[in-house]
């Protein structure tokens, strides 16, 4: 190599790729400023629908149930009628992946995109299921249905959701939680503010589809009674009525097996609070559960959304992922955190929130490109950059803005 050349850095196990000038975009530079498009196109996130009708998280990527579902709620959200028999035959697609045996009803976490699209196994062996990629994919289920005033995918959501109540964690006598993840047969005891309240959206849209009285398959549970054990569960354990704010985590201070390393080690990790996305969701399933099928969450919800306005609003118009507690801290706002909040503001309290509904449309539009690719995260200097360990923006940044209305 002649003297002089730079050398590209070797990269450790899941470290950021370097992304710099000339893959990243400015929405300001100098005295220009980057246009917004006009409505962020759907040609990205279909795209993201490969030739076996499987849904990917980004160009190249896994099957992934968790941001699949998101990207089939976001169009059939977009357009209904045109996009109809795509998200069936998506969703005919995912229902074949449905584990049915072992931990049934459930999905695992992603899956091999190419030949019979075997699951994930880390480089311990081992396979893993979690909360919410069932949640979101029965999610989609439901939401088709009750569009299209059928039951196609009713056996699907009542499994499950069977399957989701084998997670439940009783703390005490009617307040449960639900347990994150099963990794290799074994349940993993911590519960996340974020994945319940998609669970709670997802019973919702059940509810609105099979009715107030769907019970599990086979269990027979009452899904709503059980759900009504949740709620009561996050309100006596998640919510910090000090801090104006749901804890990320129980219990306080839980490590989580994120992933394992390349010699089959765990890597566990530690949560901040505050965070944006989960206030976010469990302020847009409170608001659907208190309309149609609980009781009052108001006062909380607007102090948690307010809280977030308050500690974790960007110079762009997005969100950070948490109050910042050191100068180390990630400043980046994210497309994603700012669609969640959209939703969230949108349903809770759009007069309320009025000028944060409208920045948060016009930043994820200054972050979108003509074909739909919506940007992951902005730096304080303008610069905009895709997702640092994939082929491009990931498709859920994009179905989320294109759900939040954007």
């Amino acid at each position: 190599m002649p003297e002089g050349t730079p050398r590209r850095p070797t990269l450790e196990f899941a470290e950021d790729l370097p992304v710099q000038e000339p893959g990243a975009i400015y929405l300001a530079r100098q005295t220009s400023e980057k246009s917004a498009v006009s409505a962020i196109s759907v040609e990205y996130l279909k795209r993201c629908i490969i030739a076996t009708n499987h849904i990917v998280a980004n160009p190249g990527g896994m099957i992934v149930p968790y941001e699949g579902g998101y990207g089939l709620l976001a169009l059939m959200e977009k357009d209904w009628t045109g996009n109809q028999t795509l998200v069936a035959s998506v969703l005919d697609a995912m229902a074949a992946l449905q584990n049915t045996s072992g931990e049934v009803g459930s999905w695992d976490q992603m899956y091999y995109p190419q030949k019979n699209q075997p699951p994930y196994q880390d480089p311990a062996g081992h396979r893993r299921q979690v909360d919410s990629g069932a949640a979101l994919m029965a999610y989609a289920m439901a939401d088709y249905d009750a569009r299209n005033a059928s039951t196609t995918y009713q056996s699907y959501w009542r499994k499950a959701f069977n399957w989701l109540y084998s997670l439940r964690w009783e703390i005490a006598v009617g307040y449960e939680l639900i347990k994150n993840q099963v990794i290799n047969g074994v349940k993993e005891d911590v519960a996340f503010t974020a994945d319940m309240a998609e669970v709670i959206l997802a019973a919702c849209r059940g509810f609105d589809a099979y009715g107030n009285t769907v019970t599990t398959d086979p269990d027979g549970i009452v899904v709503r009674d059980w759900i009504a054990n949740v709620v009561a569960g996050i309100d006596s354990y998640m919510w910090e009525p000090a801090n104006y704010y749901y804890r990320t985590e129980y219990p306080s201070g839980a490590e989580s097996e994120c992933r394992k390393d390349p010699d089959g080690n765990p890597i566990y990790i530690t949560f901040k609070q505050c965070v944006s996305f989960a206030q976010a969701l469990i302020a847009w399933a409170y608001k659907k559960w208190d309309t149609n099928y609980g009781s009052n969450h108001t006062d909380q919800i607007k102090k948690a959304l307010d809280q977030i306005i308050a500690l974790n609003q960007g110079r762009w118009g997005g969100f950070i992922e948490h109050m910042a507690y050191t100068a180390y801290d990630p400043p980046q706002e994210y497309t994603h955190y700012a669609a969640l909040m959209r939703i969230a503001m949108n349903q809770v309290d759009s007069t309320r929130y009025a000028r944060w509904v409208s920045k948060t449309q016009s930043f994820l539009r200054q972050c979108a490109l003509a074909d739909g690719q919506v940007m992951d995260r902005v730096f304080p200097d303008g610069r905009a950059v895709p997702h640092p360990y994939s082929r491009g923006p990931t498709m859920i940044a994009a179905a989320t803005a294109i759900l939040a209305g954007a």
